[in-house]
């Protein structure tokens, strides 16, 4: 089953995907995180510059998501 934008990041999320961006990277390979949505992710162009932010982005929601349901 290939999930469609955001759907797909939130589900590898609660399923313990490790966000790096080799992972971002491989969902895109296996055709699981569009290409298009991981653009947009890091603001337009696929760089290791954009991947690295597009990481950080993820791993702040993350972060705020623990603090308030602890």
């Amino acid at each position: 089953m290939v999930l469609k934008g955001w759907e797909t990041v939130w589900r590898c999320w609660e399923n313990g995907v490790d966000w790096t961006v080799a992972s971002l990277w491989r969902l895109t390979l296996a055709g699981q995180l569009p290409l298009e949505l991981l653009k947009r992710m890091c603001r337009k162009e696929v760089t290791a510059y954009g991947l690295r932010k597009a990481v950080q982005k993820l791993l702040a929601i993350r972060a705020d998501e623990r603090r308030f349901t602890v």
